[in-house]
């Protein structure tokens, strides 16, 4: 707390009822890991300016890809989910280049481009400065 670093929310088939703890117990900063709940639930992490995070998964989940599509680019970030397995291949870091790849593709804009911005969402989130490379 102290640090004031964001509570990781992994809440798979229960995003609602996350989602109003998060706000009951009053987390300031909050990721919901791999979102793929609904409209009205997402409408309201965004508003509360909380985030959602992207994983391998976007490139082929249509939950996932409709949560990041409905998802202004400053209210997510991107992670690999190491060592998760996806499609019979477990991930490292590096995935979360995939990841970038993907939200890149759903957003329709330049891998470079997203990746300056998810950098800075990632930076605000976790409190550190973004300096020029």
């Amino acid at each position: 707390e102290s640090r004031k670093l964001p509570v990781i929310i992994h809440a798979r088939a229960a995003w609602s009822d996350a989602y109003r703890m998060v706000r009951e117990v009053g987390i300031e900063k909050a990721i919901f890991h791999w979102f793929s709940g609904s409209d009205s639930v997402l409408k309201k992490i965004v508003r509360d300016g909380y985030l959602i995070s992207a994983t391998p998964a976007a490139s082929y989940s249509l939950t996932h890809i409709k949560a990041i599509k409905l998802t202004p680019i400053e209210s997510i970030i991107v992670e690999s989910d190491s060592p998760v397995s996806y499609r019979g291949i477990v991930s490292d870091p590096s995935w979360a280049v995939k990841s970038l790849e993907a939200v890149a593709k759903i957003k329709g804009i330049r891998v470079e481009d997203l990746a300056d911005r998810i950098l800075e969402n990632t930076c605000r989130i976790y409190g550190v400065k973004v300096y020029n490379r």
